[in-house]
Protein backbone atom coordinates (compact mmCIF):
# COMPACT_ATOMS: atom_id res chain seq x y z
CA UNK A 1 0.00 0.00 0.00
CA UNK A 2 2.93 2.02 0.37
CA UNK A 3 2.74 4.01 -3.31
CA UNK A 4 5.60 3.93 -5.56
CA UNK A 5 5.48 7.93 -6.22
CA UNK A 6 5.57 8.42 -2.20
CA UNK A 7 6.73 12.21 -1.61
CA UNK A 8 9.13 10.65 1.13
CA UNK A 9 12.64 9.89 -0.16
CA UNK A 10 11.97 6.20 0.17
CA UNK A 11 16.08 4.95 0.32
CA UNK A 12 15.81 6.82 3.56
CA UNK A 13 12.72 6.25 5.60
CA UNK A 14 12.19 2.34 4.08
CA UNK A 15 12.72 -0.22 5.82
CA UNK A 16 11.95 -3.80 6.39
CA UNK A 17 10.61 -6.13 9.30
CA UNK A 18 10.32 -9.74 8.87
CA UNK A 19 6.96 -11.52 10.08
CA UNK A 20 6.32 -15.47 9.44
CA UNK A 21 9.04 -15.65 7.04
CA UNK A 22 8.12 -12.86 4.96
CA UNK A 23 9.48 -9.06 4.83
CA UNK A 24 6.47 -6.12 5.09
CA UNK A 25 8.05 -2.87 4.42
CA UNK A 26 8.12 0.20 6.85
CA UNK A 27 8.76 3.80 7.54
CA UNK A 28 8.83 5.53 11.11
CA UNK A 29 8.47 9.44 11.50
CA UNK A 30 9.12 11.34 13.86
CA UNK A 31 11.27 10.96 17.73
CA UNK A 32 8.95 11.48 20.53
CA UNK A 33 9.85 9.04 23.20
CA UNK A 34 6.27 7.40 23.19
CA UNK A 35 6.85 4.13 20.73
CA UNK A 36 3.34 4.17 18.11
CA UNK A 37 1.87 1.54 15.98
CA UNK A 38 -0.16 2.55 13.06
CA UNK A 39 -1.75 -0.95 12.62
CA UNK A 40 -4.36 -1.60 9.71
CA UNK A 41 -4.18 0.68 6.51
CA UNK A 42 -0.64 2.14 7.26
CA UNK A 43 0.26 3.05 3.82
CA UNK A 44 -3.00 5.19 3.06
CA UNK A 45 -1.90 7.03 6.27
CA UNK A 46 1.70 7.50 5.62
CA UNK A 47 1.47 10.87 4.21
CA UNK A 48 1.78 13.79 6.44
CA UNK A 49 -1.51 15.23 4.87
CA UNK A 50 -3.50 12.47 5.74
CA UNK A 51 -1.80 11.70 9.47
CA UNK A 52 0.31 15.12 10.78
CA UNK A 53 2.96 12.63 11.69
CA UNK A 54 5.16 15.86 12.19
CA UNK A 55 3.17 17.74 14.23
CA UNK A 56 2.90 14.92 16.69
CA UNK A 57 6.94 13.97 16.20
CA UNK A 58 8.09 15.43 19.81
CA UNK A 59 5.71 12.99 21.13
CA UNK A 60 5.37 10.05 19.87
CA UNK A 61 7.43 7.87 16.72
CA UNK A 62 5.03 6.74 14.61
CA UNK A 63 5.85 3.14 12.96
CA UNK A 64 4.05 2.62 9.68
CA UNK A 65 3.97 -0.84 9.13
CA UNK A 66 1.74 -2.66 6.62
CA UNK A 67 1.79 -6.00 8.08
CA UNK A 68 -0.71 -6.80 4.74
CA UNK A 69 0.87 -4.56 1.95
CA UNK A 70 0.76 -7.70 -0.38
CA UNK A 71 2.02 -5.39 -3.15
CA UNK A 72 4.91 -4.34 -1.23
CA UNK A 73 4.61 -0.94 -2.01
CA UNK A 74 4.53 -0.88 -6.03
CA UNK A 75 7.34 -2.80 -6.71
CA UNK A 76 6.40 -6.16 -8.74
CA UNK A 77 6.66 -9.14 -7.56
CA UNK A 78 6.68 -12.73 -8.98
CA UNK A 79 3.77 -15.41 -9.72
CA UNK A 80 5.10 -17.10 -6.48
CA UNK A 81 5.55 -14.04 -4.46
CA UNK A 82 2.30 -12.40 -4.97
CA UNK A 83 0.83 -16.42 -4.42
CA UNK A 84 2.46 -16.80 -1.14
CA UNK A 85 1.33 -13.50 0.22
CA UNK A 86 -2.26 -13.60 -1.02
CA UNK A 87 -3.13 -16.88 0.48
CA UNK A 88 -1.98 -15.54 3.48
CA UNK A 89 -4.34 -13.00 4.25
CA UNK A 90 -7.35 -15.39 3.33
CA UNK A 91 -5.51 -17.36 6.69
CA UNK A 92 -5.24 -14.69 9.03
CA UNK A 93 -6.78 -14.75 12.37
CA UNK A 94 -7.23 -12.71 15.55
CA UNK A 95 -4.84 -14.48 16.91
CA UNK A 96 -2.24 -14.19 14.16
CA UNK A 97 -3.09 -10.48 13.65
CA UNK A 98 -1.70 -9.63 17.22
CA UNK A 99 1.45 -12.70 17.27
CA UNK A 100 2.65 -10.58 13.75
CA UNK A 101 2.25 -7.11 15.71
CA UNK A 102 4.30 -8.02 18.70
CA UNK A 103 6.64 -9.96 16.83
CA UNK A 104 7.73 -6.75 15.21
CA UNK A 105 7.72 -5.11 18.61
CA UNK A 106 10.23 -7.97 19.44
CA UNK A 107 12.37 -7.21 16.17
CA UNK A 108 12.59 -3.70 16.64
CA UNK A 109 13.52 -4.15 20.02
CA UNK A 110 10.73 -2.06 21.60
CA UNK A 111 9.84 -2.65 25.10
CA UNK A 112 6.18 -1.53 24.87
CA UNK A 113 4.29 0.00 22.26
CA UNK A 114 0.99 1.93 22.18
CA UNK A 115 -0.83 0.74 19.16
CA UNK A 116 -3.45 3.06 16.73
CA UNK A 117 -6.28 1.91 14.71
CA UNK A 118 -8.73 3.90 12.30
CA UNK A 119 -12.14 2.25 11.33
CA UNK A 120 -11.75 -1.23 11.19
CA UNK A 121 -8.13 -1.22 12.11
CA UNK A 122 -9.61 0.04 15.48
CA UNK A 123 -10.73 -3.78 16.16
CA UNK A 124 -6.88 -4.66 15.57
CA UNK A 125 -5.83 -2.31 18.46
CA UNK A 126 -8.27 -3.54 20.71
CA UNK A 127 -7.25 -7.07 19.74
CA UNK A 128 -2.94 -6.96 20.35
CA UNK A 129 -4.47 -4.97 23.53
CA UNK A 130 -6.56 -7.87 24.90
CA UNK A 131 -4.07 -10.18 23.89
CA UNK A 132 -0.77 -8.76 24.82
CA UNK A 133 -1.40 -6.26 27.86
CA UNK A 134 1.68 -6.45 29.34
CA UNK A 135 3.54 -4.75 26.27
CA UNK A 136 0.82 -2.09 25.26
CA UNK A 137 1.37 1.46 26.39
CA UNK A 138 -2.15 2.78 25.40
CA UNK A 139 -4.63 1.72 22.14
CA UNK A 140 -5.88 4.73 20.22
CA UNK A 141 -9.77 3.31 18.85
CA UNK A 142 -10.68 6.13 16.35
CA UNK A 143 -13.97 5.75 14.28
CA UNK A 144 -14.12 2.40 14.66
CA UNK A 145 -18.00 0.93 15.48
CA UNK A 146 -18.52 -0.47 18.25
CA UNK A 147 -20.30 -3.01 17.19
CA UNK A 148 -20.85 -4.31 13.51
CA UNK A 149 -24.09 -6.43 12.99
CA UNK A 150 -26.41 -4.59 11.42
CA UNK A 151 -23.70 -1.52 10.96
CA UNK A 152 -25.15 -0.41 7.45
CA UNK A 153 -28.83 -0.40 8.65
CA UNK A 154 -27.59 2.05 11.81
CA UNK A 155 -25.64 3.79 8.63
CA UNK A 156 -28.93 4.36 7.17
CA UNK A 157 -30.66 5.60 10.23
CA UNK A 158 -28.08 7.96 10.99
CA UNK A 159 -27.65 9.75 7.70
CA UNK A 160 -31.85 9.84 7.90
CA UNK A 161 -31.86 11.71 10.44
CA UNK A 162 -29.27 13.85 10.49
CA UNK A 163 -27.38 14.62 7.13
CA UNK A 164 -28.11 17.65 5.37
CA UNK A 165 -30.19 17.59 1.72
CA UNK A 166 -26.96 18.07 -0.12
CA UNK A 167 -24.96 14.97 1.12
CA UNK A 168 -27.97 13.10 1.04
CA UNK A 169 -28.32 13.99 -2.36
CA UNK A 170 -24.62 12.93 -3.06
CA UNK A 171 -25.19 9.92 -1.51
CA UNK A 172 -28.09 8.73 -3.89
CA UNK A 173 -25.84 10.28 -6.62
CA UNK A 174 -22.86 8.00 -5.64
CA UNK A 175 -25.12 5.27 -5.30
CA UNK A 176 -26.24 5.43 -8.66
CA UNK A 177 -22.95 5.80 -10.25
CA UNK A 178 -21.72 3.05 -8.64
CA UNK A 179 -24.54 0.86 -9.64
CA UNK A 180 -23.41 1.85 -13.57
CA UNK A 181 -19.97 0.98 -13.00
CA UNK A 182 -20.76 -2.57 -11.26
CA UNK A 183 -23.39 -3.08 -14.35
CA UNK A 184 -20.75 -2.48 -16.99
CA UNK A 185 -19.75 -4.78 -20.26
CA UNK A 186 -17.64 -5.79 -20.14
CA UNK A 187 -17.01 -5.48 -16.14
CA UNK A 188 -15.12 -3.77 -14.93
CA UNK A 189 -11.90 -4.91 -13.16
CA UNK A 190 -12.62 -5.69 -8.98
CA UNK A 191 -10.12 -3.12 -8.15
CA UNK A 192 -11.70 -0.18 -10.25
CA UNK A 193 -15.18 -1.33 -8.56
CA UNK A 194 -13.60 -1.17 -5.03
CA UNK A 195 -11.95 1.81 -5.47
CA UNK A 196 -15.00 4.12 -6.99
CA UNK A 197 -16.83 2.94 -4.08
CA UNK A 198 -14.86 4.67 -1.89
CA UNK A 199 -15.10 7.42 -3.97
CA UNK A 200 -19.22 7.48 -4.75
CA UNK A 201 -19.73 6.60 -1.21
CA UNK A 202 -17.60 9.92 0.12
CA UNK A 203 -21.07 11.49 1.61
CA UNK A 204 -20.64 8.76 3.91
CA UNK A 205 -17.17 9.62 5.81
CA UNK A 206 -16.61 13.33 5.14
CA UNK A 207 -18.85 15.94 6.98
CA UNK A 208 -17.68 17.96 3.76
CA UNK A 209 -18.02 14.90 1.29
CA UNK A 210 -16.47 17.23 -1.85
CA UNK A 211 -13.38 17.45 0.40
CA UNK A 212 -10.28 16.52 -2.36
CA UNK A 213 -8.40 14.60 0.98
CA UNK A 214 -10.09 11.25 0.15
CA UNK A 215 -9.06 11.56 -3.60
CA UNK A 216 -5.42 12.14 -2.30
CA UNK A 217 -5.74 9.52 0.54
CA UNK A 218 -6.29 6.77 -2.41
CA UNK A 219 -4.09 7.60 -5.14
CA UNK A 220 -1.41 5.37 -4.54
CA UNK A 221 -4.51 2.38 -3.97
CA UNK A 222 -2.56 -0.53 -4.94
CA UNK A 223 -4.73 -3.83 -6.20
CA UNK A 224 -4.51 -6.38 -3.37
CA UNK A 225 -5.75 -3.99 -0.81
CA UNK A 226 -9.08 -4.75 -2.06
CA UNK A 227 -8.99 -8.27 -0.42
CA UNK A 228 -7.39 -6.59 2.27
CA UNK A 229 -10.56 -4.85 3.29
CA UNK A 230 -13.37 -7.60 2.39
CA UNK A 231 -11.35 -9.85 4.26
CA UNK A 232 -11.59 -8.01 7.67
CA UNK A 233 -15.12 -6.92 6.60
CA UNK A 234 -15.97 -10.58 6.63
CA UNK A 235 -14.38 -10.72 10.62
CA UNK A 236 -15.66 -8.27 11.51
CA UNK A 237 -19.45 -7.78 10.13
CA UNK A 238 -21.35 -11.32 11.85
CA UNK A 239 -20.43 -10.91 15.36
CA UNK A 240 -17.72 -8.09 16.94
CA UNK A 241 -18.50 -6.37 19.35
CA UNK A 242 -15.75 -4.56 20.81
CA UNK A 243 -16.75 -4.87 24.57
CA UNK A 244 -15.53 -8.77 24.62
CA UNK A 245 -12.22 -6.89 24.30
CA UNK A 246 -12.33 -5.52 28.19
CA UNK A 247 -11.33 -8.01 30.64
CA UNK A 248 -11.03 -6.40 34.26
CA UNK A 249 -7.73 -7.08 35.31
CA UNK A 250 -6.32 -5.01 31.97
CA UNK A 251 -6.16 -1.50 32.92
CA UNK A 252 -3.99 -0.20 29.79
CA UNK A 253 -5.44 2.90 29.04
CA UNK A 254 -7.79 3.38 25.72
CA UNK A 255 -8.76 6.69 23.63
CA UNK A 256 -12.15 6.56 21.72
CA UNK A 257 -11.76 9.08 18.91
CA UNK A 258 -15.74 9.61 17.01
CA UNK A 259 -16.96 11.97 14.50
CA UNK A 260 -20.28 13.85 15.16
CA UNK A 261 -20.83 13.77 11.50
CA UNK A 262 -19.36 10.53 10.53
CA UNK A 263 -22.19 8.11 8.88
CA UNK A 264 -20.01 5.03 8.67
CA UNK A 265 -19.37 4.44 12.24
CA UNK A 266 -22.47 6.62 13.94
CA UNK A 267 -21.01 8.37 17.22
CA UNK A 268 -24.02 7.00 19.73
CA UNK A 269 -22.99 2.97 19.13
CA UNK A 270 -20.51 4.52 21.95
CA UNK A 271 -21.80 6.84 23.67
CA UNK A 272 -25.26 5.50 23.69
CA UNK A 273 -24.80 1.23 23.25
CA UNK A 274 -21.33 1.22 24.71
CA UNK A 275 -21.77 3.77 27.52
CA UNK A 276 -20.41 1.27 30.09
CA UNK A 277 -17.11 1.29 28.32
CA UNK A 278 -16.52 5.15 28.97
CA UNK A 279 -17.26 4.26 33.00
CA UNK A 280 -13.94 2.71 33.45
CA UNK A 281 -11.44 5.03 34.56
CA UNK A 282 -8.75 4.04 31.99
CA UNK A 283 -11.04 5.15 28.88
CA UNK A 284 -11.32 8.64 27.37
CA UNK A 285 -13.02 9.40 24.53
CA UNK A 286 -13.50 12.88 22.33
CA UNK A 287 -16.29 13.82 19.81
CA UNK A 288 -14.59 15.43 17.07
CA UNK A 289 -16.54 18.13 14.71
CA UNK A 290 -16.16 16.16 11.98
CA UNK A 291 -16.50 12.76 10.04
CA UNK A 292 -14.66 9.93 9.80
CA UNK A 293 -10.84 11.10 9.31
CA UNK A 294 -10.44 13.66 12.53
CA UNK A 295 -6.41 13.43 11.29
CA UNK A 296 -7.97 15.12 8.10
CA UNK A 297 -10.89 17.17 9.11
CA UNK A 298 -9.79 18.54 12.32
CA UNK A 299 -6.02 18.26 12.03
CA UNK A 300 -4.81 20.55 14.55
CA UNK A 301 -7.59 19.17 17.54
CA UNK A 302 -6.70 15.79 16.74
CA UNK A 303 -2.76 16.80 17.59
CA UNK A 304 -4.31 18.41 20.53
CA UNK A 305 -6.15 15.52 21.68
CA UNK A 306 -3.18 13.32 21.01
CA UNK A 307 -0.94 14.87 22.95
CA UNK A 308 -2.89 15.54 25.81
CA UNK A 309 -3.84 12.06 26.13
CA UNK A 310 -0.06 11.05 25.70
CA UNK A 311 0.26 13.38 28.61
CA UNK A 312 -2.13 12.62 31.19
CA UNK A 313 -1.99 8.77 30.65
CA UNK A 314 1.05 7.35 29.15
CA UNK A 315 3.95 9.42 29.83
CA UNK A 316 3.05 9.63 33.68
CA UNK A 317 3.73 6.04 33.92
CA UNK A 318 7.44 4.63 35.40
CA UNK A 319 9.76 3.88 34.43
CA UNK A 320 10.47 5.27 31.14
CA UNK A 321 11.67 2.49 29.08
CA UNK A 322 9.19 2.20 26.81
CA UNK A 323 11.04 4.85 25.08
CA UNK A 324 13.97 3.06 24.04
CA UNK A 325 14.70 3.31 20.66
CA UNK A 326 14.96 0.23 18.46
CA UNK A 327 17.84 0.14 15.93
CA UNK A 328 17.79 -0.40 12.06
CA UNK A 329 17.43 -3.97 10.73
Amino acid sequence: MFGKNHALDQKSVYQKVTVRGKSYPYFVKGNGSIPLFFVGAAGLFCKEEVMPSEKLGDTYTIYFIDFWDLSCHGKAQSAEEKGKHSSSVDKLTWTMIADEIDSARQQLKLPKIAVFGQSAGGAIALEYRYRFPQHCLAAFVFNSPPQWKGLPEQQQTFLEANACDARKCLLKRGEREQQQIEKLDPPASPEKVFKSSFLNKRALFWRRPDEIAILRMWAEYQPDVMRVFEFFGSMLQDSYDMRTRFSRDNVVPVLFGMGIYDGFAPFYQLTDESKDLLKKPYVNYHLFDCGHYPMIEESQKFVEVMKRFAQQQILKMTPPSFSQKSSAI
